[in-house]
């Protein structure tokens, strides 16, 4: 699960995203990649990026 907001405030190191643009090539399909506002107290505080775990055997 990765945070849009850290995204865009740099707050990941270049190696996590390396591996979330690699995630991203491999999976994004119709269905694969949900966005999904993160909400507490009724207020949304982040949008969150949920990629699907891929089974060892596609690796």
């Amino acid at each position: 699960m990765f945070s849009n907001t850290k995204i865009a405030n740099n707050e990941y190191d270049n190696a996590t995203l390396v591996i979330y643009n690699e995630l991203l090539k491999q999976n994004f399909y119709d269905g694969g990649i949900i966005n999904c506002p993160y909400i507490e107290n009724e207020n949304i505080v982040d949008y969150l990026t949920l990629i699907p775990r891929i089974p060892s055997e596609f690796l």
